[in-house]
């Protein structure tokens, strides 16, 4: 993607405005569509509940292309627009382009059905519950005056950030995940699986989580993608692998177990 597009200035304050009202007044008010709908009952048959996250999808994809139009953007005087080509016709590009990132994104993580649903509930709780309430605090801020010295609306915002990016972070590994169940035999290393490791010249015996770190904190994981993640995948009990550490050395590993 470009490095930035050129924008005029009233056109960078008006896409700013945007923005701005996007992420405080129209989140706020998407979420309340959402618990109104949501308070209907089931959800497969809620004609309100999915014309709300249809709006809700639209009104994120626009704040995303806004966000990264203005954080990259170059802005010009507006009596040196005429230098540049049509504004109509950049963006269009710029969309066809961000659209294409989202499509080259590595395939998705494996997660347990358990694990899945948890992280499920924790999207919709944060793109409901979570952004209103962020709105709310923003709103309050801003009420409060002069915003460069605000410490309430600043804290707010910086606040909000995190949130979004947790949210893109969880849609991202959803839109993408495969999912296994919960109970499945586990004959091999594979993602969610629990493999039991000895080191060599070590005689104690460790267990770890084999997946994302999305699904335990309980104990150590080892990553699919990680050099010893990569030596291990598909090994049986009894296998011997061995990987290299990042000072550049080798380190062999007894695959004593594995089970889910």
């Amino acid at each position: 993607m470009a490095e930035g597009e050129v924008l005029t200035r009233s056109t960078y304050e008006r896409l700013k405005e945007e923005l701005e009202d996007l992420t405080t007044r129209g989140r706020a008010e998407i979420a309340r569509k959402i618990e109104a709908a949501r308070e209907l009952g089931d959800l497969s048959e809620n004609g309100d509940y999915h014309a709300a996250k249809e709006e809700q999808g639209k009104m994120e994809a626009r704040i995303a292309q806004l966000t990264a139009l203005l954080r990259n953007a170059k802005v010009v005087d507006d009596d040196r627009a005429d230098d540049w080509l049509d504004e109509d016709d950049w963006l269009d590009d710029w969309l066809d382009d961000w659209l294409d990132d989202r499509a080259d994104e590595a395939d998705g993580q494996v997660f347990t059905r358990s694990t899945y649903e948890r992280l499920k509930e924790e999207l919709e709780d944060l793109t409901t519950r979570g952004r209103a309430e962020i709105a709310r605090k923003i709103e309050a801020a801003r009420e409060l005056g002069d915003l460069s010295e605000n410490g309430d609306y600043h804290a707010a915002k910086e606040e909000q950030g995190k949130m979004e990016a947790r949210i893109a972070q969880l849609s991202a590994l959803l839109r993408n995940a495969k999912v296994v169940d919960d109970d499945r035999v586990v004959k091999a290393v594979e993602p969610c699986c629990v493999v039991k490791l000895r080191f060599d010249g070590e005689t104690s015996e460790e267990e770890f989580f084999y997946g994302s770190v999305e699904e335990r904190t309980d104990m150590e994981v080892i990553t699919p993608t990680s050099p010893l993640g990569e030596a291990l995948a598909g090994k049986t009990p009894g296998a011997i692998v061995a990987y290299e550490t990042p000072t550049g050395g080798s380190v062999r590993v007894h695959l004593v177990a594995v089970r889910r």
